[in-house]
């Protein structure tokens, strides 16, 4: 410790104390926080003295002190806000929720990495470092505003183009393996062409560049192949349809916000658009009212029991409607004569009668639901009940 300085006016010391550590050692922050809490109060206690810590080293362990208080809010508050805005454009709970994870997942490993090289000094030698470095306060911060935009624009683009296919008729998994192979490589090249320009930090003396260009570099990687390329597919094929499940209140809660055009040309794949009336006459007849139409369903993706969850009830028919190949309808009373649905012929389900499906593949479907009066009702089991129009 050096002598003290004392002002002219004689109300006014500096005393300048080196500690025996480095600035970025704990110690040397538990010796600010142990001055200012306990030794300092406890010498001026009784008197009229004020004592302040400060100078570069008290400044930076204050900085990061309040970086470190404000960083988990400031990653909630930016998870919190792209997970609703991923919630009304994808109309989805789990997609978002997985997405905010995983996305986490990629900028934890990035922290990670930083953390070993930087101040565990692994393999410092090879970015150009004597010796370890601590990390720099505003890093992690700066680091994850950028990493999690990076990440979720990859995120955006292969869910955008799973979705479309989805809700263009094709299953969950025909979904993702259509979405993933059409925008793999756009997000590889757009990853590679990223971790270039962030490798290229490396090459600069200052080590709080190096840092940000090891971390960004690192983060990229994992997120476009271990995070988009596997995680992404995998979970969402184990999930199923659920990935596109949202309540009925709050969808109804929820803005629509409709990011895609809807006049792109439906490919050989996809299944025709049909609407399909329980009625032997082109209009809906008076007081028949539409109720809901489920998914389009195939021979790997219909749940067991999908139409009792679908349950019919009194005075509500629905209407069989297939799209491609063969669908036979049982009823669990009367399995010896089943209905066999195709693209021309839909079938009417009676209400309040057990029965269960048997699809051919390559068959899609979806049921549509309609409340009728009890005068218009069809006759179950004949091909005229049903009315289709194209």
């Amino acid at each position: 410790m050096s002598p003290p300085e004392v002002n002219t006016d004689g109300d006014t010391a500096l005393l300048t104390a080196i500690p025996t550590t480095k600035p970025q050692d704990q110690a040397t922050s538990d010796l600010v926080h142990r001055l200012r809490d306990e030794l300092l109060p406890a010498a001026t206690d009784g008197s009229d003295a004020t004592a302040i810590v400060g100078g570069p080293t008290a400044r930076f362990i204050d900085q990061s002190d309040k970086i470190a208080d404000r960083l988990p809010w400031f990653i909630a508050a930016v998870v919190s806000m792209s997970f609703l805005l991923l919630m009304v454009v994808f109309r989805s709970i789990l997609v978002p929720l997985k997405a905010a994870l995983l996305n986490l997942l990629s900028i934890g490993a990035a922290y990670g990495v930083v953390v070993a090289v930087f101040q565990w000094g692994w393999g410092r030698s090879l970015i150009g470092l004597d010796e370890a470095v601590p990390i720099a306060s505003f890093v992690p911060m700066m680091m994850f505003a950028i990493l999690f935009g990076l990440s979720m624009d990859y995120e955006v683009f292969i869910l955008s183009r799973i979705r479309e296919e989805y809700h263009r008729g094709h299953s969950n998994i025909d979904s993702i393996v259509e979405g993933l192979g059409a925008t793999a490589g756009v997000i590889t090249a757009a990853a590679l062409i990223m971790i270039s320009v962030f490798v290229g930090f490396v090459a600069s003396d200052d080590p709080v560049v190096k840092m940000m260009g090891v971390g960004l570099a690192t983060a990229v990687a994992v997120d476009a192949t271990i995070v988009r390329m596997v995680l992404v597919p995998s979970t969402m094929a184990l999930v199923g349809d659920a990935n596109w499940w949202l309540p009925r209140w709050l969808d109804r809660i929820l803005p629509h916000l409709d990011m895609e055009s809807r006049s792109r040309p439906a490919t050989a794949r996809t299944p025709p658009r049909r609407r399909s009336i329980p009625m032997n006459q082109p209009p809906l007849p008076k007081g028949v009212e539409h109720v809901r139409t489920t998914n389009v369903f195939d021979a790997t993706t219909v749940p067991a029991g999908l139409l009792r969850a679908h349950h019919v009830a009194e005075g509500v028919w629905g209407n069989l409607v297939v799209y491609t190949g063969t669908v036979t309808f049982v009823l669990d009373d009367d399995p010896d004569h089943p209905i066999t649905a195709t693209t021309a012929n839909p079938v009417p389900i009676p209400p309040s009668r057990q029965h269960h499906l048997e699809l051919e593949r390559p068959a899609t479907f979806a049921i549509e639901f309609y409340r009728m009066p009890t005068t218009v009702q069809p006759a179950s089991g004949t091909e005229s009940t049903a009315f289709e129009t194209g």
